[in-house]
């Protein structure tokens, strides 16, 4: 009977942790998604009220400047090729499945020949619709592209993060022991405050960094994150409660 109990409360915990898993997949890729909409909305605004000027030319000027970030700041080979030109053939593929392969491409060879009089009304209605709205969608595969590689930087930035993190969690475990030594007070507020912060302060900079409708350097944003998530990770592990 107890070992029946046992299995049961073990399935009930395995059962748990996989749909915690997948709940918080299931989050982050819809924060991805939040986020590459809220690009592409913004930019489209910026078409329409403040870079006028520069149309579809302020997203290109956009990911050629991520790309530029990548060849100053992240000179190691990887994978045989540099991180720029491992962004620049990661936005390729992006482009080829999100343009070439989906149809797109064909479709706008059709919507952009001349209006013939022969033509239906609904067809002469979506050419001329498309020529209205053809820049926007132009910048919204820009952003997209944009998009790919500011995830590439991303996933380039995160050994840092771990990197600053695991000398947080080191020294935050020293700082625990000595207060335990030394029967030092417990703050189980601060604990659970600090606890409580460290994925905002993880997800809020990826979210921005992936939303913001202009170029930015990631030392800006990743460096600040970096500070901020060690410096929630060594408040969470030195206030931990003296007995495990």
């Amino acid at each position: 009977m107890a070992n029946d109990d046992r299995s049961r409360r073990e399935d009930e915990h395995s059962k748990g942790l996989v749909r915690k898993t997948l709940e918080r997949t299931m989050g982050l890729i819809a924060l991805l998604f939040l986020s590459l909409l809220l690009s592409i909305m913004m930019e489209w605004l910026g078409m329409a009220f403040i870079w006028k000027e520069e149309g579809t030319a302020h997203s290109r000027n956009m990911l050629q400047n991520e790309i530029s970030f990548l060849q100053e700041d992240f000179q190691r080979h990887l994978f045989k090729s540099s991180p720029a030109e491992l962004a620049t053939k990661t936005a390729l593929i992006a482009y080829d499945w999100a343009v070439v392969r989906s149809g797109y491409l064909a479709l706008r060879q059709r919507l952009t020949q001349p209006v013939l009089s022969t033509e239906p009304t609904l067809m002469v209605f979506t050419k001329r619709l498309y020529a209205g709205i053809e820049k926007y969608i132009t910048a919204a595969f820009n952003i997209l592209l944009v998009f790919t590689v500011r995830l590439l930087v991303i996933a380039l930035s995160a050994p840092i993060i771990v990197l600053v993190g695991v000398a947080a969690l080191v020294d935050g475990l020293v700082q625990r022991d000595l207060r335990r030594f030394g029967g030092g007070r417990e703050y189980g507020m601060v604990y659970h405050a600090a606890k409580a912060m460290m994925g905002p302060l993880l997800l809020l900079p990826v979210f921005f960094y992936l939303a913001v409708p202009f170029s930015i350097h990631p030392n800006f944003v990743f460096i600040p994150a970096a500070t901020l998530v060690a410096l929630a990770i060594f408040i969470t592990t030195s206030t931990f409660k003296k007995y495990l």
